[in-house]
Order: structure tokens, then C-alpha cells, then sequence
């Protein structure tokens, strides 16, 4: 099965995954979202050419800047991992940037957006 998305523009990128696997999307929108709640589907289409509905995602753009920036120096690193356990520790880093801190967009800032910027961190070089 190929799984089908339409990023920002007007085109299309396909990625293969055998049944009974997984696999990770990554999108990078830059600037061409304005901060909200958007909606994204995934598709299959099978060798036919037929399209069937997988899935449905709501995802958040918190703003343009630095998601996982947390501590508002323009880089994503180690620092903001630290800084956003001392704040879920209920500790007062400074600076802090609540807005960058909740990477997954769900309004709360915990585990899963250390998670989130972990990932973040790690897959820059890719």
C-alpha cells in the first residue's frame, strides 16, 4: 500500500509500508502556515489507483518561530529539553516560552512534549 499526502504546495509525495509496519511522517510546513488548528487525512491507494481514507489528524501551529525553542535562543537543543523537565517539575526556568514548550500542540506541557522535542533534536540531521 501507498500512502498518499499533499503537503502545502500542489504535489504529492508517496512512501511504502509493508503490511504489518509502521512509519513516522514528518512534515515541515516553514512559514507558509498562519498559527491555528488545522485538519490533515491520510490516504491509501492501492495498485488500482483507488484512494481509500486511513486515518484523520488535527494537528496545531503554534506560530511561526522555533517549536521547542523553549528558551527563546533560536536553537533547539538539550537546553530546552532541561528547561521544560524543571518547569514540569514545577521549577521556574528563565526564560521560558510556554507557546514553544508545548511541542504537540495539545495545551498542556508534559512528557510527551520532551517526547516531541527529543524527536525534534534528533531528526535535524536527517
Amino acid at each position: 500500500m501507498h500512502y498518499l499526502w499533499h503537503a502545502v504546495r500542489d504535489d504529492a509525495q508517496f512512501i511504502t509500508v509493508k503490511a504489518g509496519k509502521t512509519s513516522t511522517l514528518t512534515f515541515n510546513f516553514g512559514n507558509k502556515l498562519e498559527p491555528g488548528w488545522y485538519m490533515t487525512d491520510l490516504l491509501g491507494v492501492d495498485s488500482n489507483g483507488s484512494f481509500t481514507m486511513i486515518g484523520r489528524s488535527k494537528f496545531k501551529i503554534v506560530d511561526n518561530n522555533l517549536l521547542g525553542d523553549v528558551d527563546n535562543n533560536g536553537l533547539i537543543n538539550i537546553s530546552d529539553v532541561s528547561a521544560i523537565i524543571s518547569y514540569i517539575l514545577s521549577n521556574s526556568p528563565n526564560p521560558f516560552n510556554t507557546k514553544h514548550a508545548d511541542a504537540n500542540g495539545d495545551g498542556l506541557i508534559n512528557i510527551s512534549d520532551v517526547t516531541d522535542i527529543i524527536n525534534i533534536i534528533l531528526n535535524k540531521s536527517e
